[in-house]
């Protein structure tokens, strides 16, 4: 269950841990996505990192919004987070158009603390998503609404949703009220 920090621990939406089955399936769906990724090329995977961090930008309030609900961050706290991972998207999107003597076509998983909720995975995602790698974010259990923002961000971005798999944790409903993680 998520609950809101500053609301004095108010119930503000459920999710519920991935069973074993699910897990799988998040494996079997990023093995098989990681060689299409991979194989987009340096520029098209510099070129979608760069739109997600415009995304990013863009949606700047409504990261904050969710990071001060679901880990009860402050604007003080979560502005530079949100910064920290528009640097990274930017960051790696830059190192994307560099060829590399390792390919990708590997799965990453990415499994972040919850006291920095939005820019540790951003920085993880971005960094496996820019070596043509896919990624398999599993986000810490406190912070499971920031998570999905960021995923939604990416996606809005044009990562592919099967190179960018979220698991491990799910929304089950929508929150209570208040600023929602977009489906």
């Amino acid at each position: 269950m998520g609950r809101d920090p500053s609301g004095h621990g108010v119930e503000w939406y459920r999710y519920s841990v991935a069973t074993i089955p699910q897990v799988d399936d998040a494996l079997r769906i990023a093995k098989a996505a990681a060689p299409g990724w991979a194989s987009l090329g340096c520029e098209e995977r510099r070129e979608i990192l760069f739109r997600a961090a415009s995304v990013m930008q863009e949606r700047r309030a409504d990261s904050i919004a969710v990071m001060a609900r679901d880990a009860g961050k402050t604007v003080s706290e979560a502005d530079p987070e949100v910064s920290e991972a528009i640097d990274f998207a930017r960051y790696y999107s830059s190192h994307a158009t560099i060829e590399r003597r390792t390919r990708g076509a590997r799965v990453v998983l990415v499994v972040p603390p919850w006291n920095f909720p939005y820019a540790i995975p951003c920085g993880g995602v971005c960094a496996a998503l820019s070596g043509g790698n896919t990624v398999i974010l599993k986000p810490a259990p406190e912070t499971v609404a920031t998570a999905w923002e960021l995923v939604q961000q990416l996606w809005e971005g044009s990562a592919p949703r099967r190179a960018a798999v979220r698991a491990g944790a799910r929304r089950r409903n929508r929150p209570s009220s208040g600023h929602a993680p977009r489906r």
